[in-house]
């Protein structure tokens, strides 16, 4: 699972999963049926991977649907004091739903109840399986060279304490 949770002051929730040939996105009444069900093959689905920079460990996932787009992000900020350890992450997580690039509503997670997958799999992996490799330069996910592809193994990441 990419993330999932429930939304701040509304009865439900947003879920992204993926394996290795397709990811989802789920929007719907908590424990219902889904309002809203989309799905992308994993090497088209606009996903962006956290940076390696800042406090905070996050990443996003974008799906399109008749001028719509529907962003999902997760993350935890990273402890760095004694006290920040012993309170273990704080996470985060939102959809922002926006058409023809016009943001209209944005929706904030309630943080106890965000479940963030990061570390080896999942969508990255997913991408790198999928020969694909991330450019930092242009923001964007482009065709590894074969040399690269063959050598290349899904990069150790790091672990969120099992979330």
């Amino acid at each position: 699972m990419f993330t999932s949770c429930q939304i701040a002051d509304r009865d439900t929730e947003v879920m992204v999963c993926s394996d290795n040939q397709v990811a989802t996105y789920r929007y719907g009444p908590i424990g219902g049926a889904p309002d809203l069900f989309l799905s992308e093959p994993v090497a088209l689905v606009d996903f962006e991977p956290w940076s390696g920079s800042g406090t905070a460990i996050h990443e996003r996932v974008t799906f399109y649907k008749d001028g719509f787009s529907y962003e999902v992000g997760g993350g935890f900020e990273r402890p760095f004091s004694d006290e920040e350890m012993q309170l273990g992450p704080r996470h985060f997580g939102w959809v922002e739903v926006a058409r023809n690039g016009e943001v209209l509503s944005r929706l904030e997670c309630i943080p106890e109840t965000v479940s963030y997958g990061f570390g080896d799999g999942g969508l990255y992996a997913a991408k790198v399986a999928a020969g694909l490799v991330w450019d930092d330069r242009s923001a964007t996910w482009i065709a590894a060279a074969p040399a690269q592809a063959s050598q290349r193994a899904p990069q150790a990441r790091l672990r969120d304490g099992g979330h």
